[in-house]
C-alpha cells in the first residue's frame, strides 16, 4: 500500500545518504552557437543573421529554397526541444515522490532520461561544429569544440550515474558534469563576448537562446555541487537537488525557444 510505499522510499534514501550512493541529476546545458561562429571575427557582421552563414546555406537549404532553414537546422532545433524535454521528464523522476512509483524504485529511469537527453545536446553540437570546421577560424572553432567536448563528457557521465555504476565512484561522474557545465557556460558567454566585439546586433531569440542556456547550466551547476556526497545529509537535499535541475531544464526549454525563434521568425 501507500504507506508502506513511502517506509521503503524513506529507507531507500536513507541508504543513499549513508553510503552516499545517490544517483545525480546530469548537469547539462546546451550550445547557443547559433551558426555564428563561422564568420570571421573581423568581419562587420551587423546585423547578425539568425539563420545559417554563407558556409553553411547551400548544404543546410532544402530543394527548391531560397537559402532559408534547411533539413539540418531543422534537426538541430528538434534536438534542441528533445533535449528540453528528455530533462523535465527526468529531473521529475529525480523527485522522491515520483522515482518511488518506479518499478526499480531508485534513479534508474531519471538517469536513461538524462542519458537521451545528453545524447541529443551532444548531436547538436556536432552539427554545430562540423560547418564551423569549414570556416578556418580558429578562435570559432575552438569555441564550437568546446560544446562538443563537454557534452561528450556529460553523456559519458550521465550513463556513469545508472546506481551499479555510480556505486564503483560517488563522485566521478560529479566532477564530470560540474566540468562539463562549467565548459559550456564558458563557451556560450565566449559567444556572446565574440559577437559583442564584432559590433553585432543579435535579435530577441538569440538573445533568449545565449542568456536561458547560461542560467540553465549555472542552476544544472548548483545542483551538481549540491548533490555531492559530502552534501547528502537529509532527504531534503535529495529535493533540493531536483528542484534545480527542474528550473534548469526550463531555462533549456526556453533556450530551445530562442533558437527557433532566431531560425523561424525573425
Amino acid at each position: 500500500n501507500s504507506v508502506e510505499r513511502k517506509q521503503e522510499t524513506q529507507r531507500y534514501v536513507q541508504v543513499l545518504i549513508k553510503n552516499s550512493n545517490i544517483n545525480r541529476f546530469p548537469s547539462f546545458a546546451v550550445s547557443s552557437n547559433l551558426n555564428y561562429s563561422t564568420m570571421s571575427d573581423e568581419e562587420n557582421v551587423t546585423p547578425v543573421e539568425p539563420s545559417v552563414p554563407s558556409a553553411e546555406k547551400e548544404s543546410m537549404k532544402d530543394d527548391g529554397d531560397n537559402g532559408g532553414p534547411g533539413l539540418l537546422v531543422l534537426v538541430n532545433v528538434l534536438l534542441r526541444f528533445s533535449m528540453a524535454v528528455l530533462f523535465i521528464i527526468g529531473s521529475l523522476y529525480f523527485l522522491p515522490e515520483m522515482f518511488q512509483k518506479t518499478n526499480a524504485g531508485d534513479f534508474t529511469v531519471g538517469a536513461g532520461l538524462f542519458t537521451g537527453g545528453a545524447a541529443a545536446f551532444w548531436l547538436a553540437a556536432v552539427l554545430d561544429f562540423v560547418p564551423t570546421l569549414q570556416s578556418g577560424n580558429i578562435f570559432a572553432i575552438v569555441n564550437s569544440f568546446l560544446y562538443v567536448a563537454a557534452s561528450a563528457l556529460l553523456v559519458i557521465g550521465s550513463i556513469w550515474f545508472f546506481p551499479d555504476l555510480y556505486a564503483e565512484n560517488n563522485t566521478l561522474g560529479n566532477w564530470m558534469y560540474v566540468i562539463g557545465t562549467a565548459t559550456v557556460a564558458t563557451a556560450i558567454l565566449w559567444d556572446m563576448s565574440r559577437l559583442l566585439l564584432m559590433g553585432a546586433q543579435p535579435n530577441l531569440g538569440q538573445v533568449v537562446a545565449m542568456a536561458s542556456g547560461v542560467f540553465g547550466a549555472i542552476h544544472f551547476m548548483v545542483g551538481a555541487l549540491f548533490l555531492f556526497p559530502v552534501y547528502l545529509t537529509s532527504q531534503a537535499a535529495v529535493e533540493k537537488g531536483a528542484n534545480l535541475f527542474i528550473a534548469g531544464s526550463c531555462f533549456f526549454m526556453m533556450h530551445a525557444l530562442g533558437v527557433a525563434k532566431a531560425y523561424y521568425f525573425s
